[in-house]
C-alpha cells in the first residue's frame, strides 16, 4: 500500500536531485563545450580563416548542453528505495520510512 504523502515527498525529494544534477552537468558539459571550440577557434585562425562571424556560429552547438544535460540528470537518479533509505537516513526517522516500502505502517505514518 502506498501512501500519497510518502509519494509527494519522494516525487520533490526525485526532482530537486534531478534539478541539481542538471545544473551541475549543465555547467560541466558547458565549460568541456566551450573548452573545446576555443581550441577549434584557435586552429581555424592559425590555418588562416579570419572570418570571425562565422566561427561565431559554432555556438550554436551550445545549445545542446541542456537537453543533453537533463536526459543524463534524469537517467542519474536513483530508484524510489534508494530515494527512500537516503531521507530515511538524514531524517533519522529509524526506518520507519524504509518499513513502509514493505508493509502497511498504518497510523505510524
Amino acid at each position: 500500500m502506498t501512501s500519497p504523502a510518502r509519494e509527494r515527498t519522494l516525487a520533490t525529494f526525485r526532482w530537486s536531485i534531478a534539478l541539481v544534477l542538471w545544473q551541475k552537468l549543465t555547467v560541466s558539459y558547458a565549460a568541456l563545450f566551450l573548452f573545446f571550440w576555443g581550441i577549434a577557434v584557435l586552429a581555424f585562425r592559425v590555418g588562416g580563416f579570419h572570418d570571425v562571424a562565422t566561427l561565431c556560429y559554432g555556438l550554436f552547438g551550445l545549445l545542446a548542453v541542456p537537453p543533453l544535460a537533463w536526459l543524463l540528470a534524469r537517467r542519474s537518479v536513483p530508484d524510489d528505495r534508494k530515494l527512500g533509505a537516503i531521507l530515511d537516513r538524514d531524517n533519522e526517522v529509524g526506518g520507519l520510512l524504509m518499513s513502509s516500502f514493505e508493509t502497511d505502517i498504518g497510523p505510524w505514518s
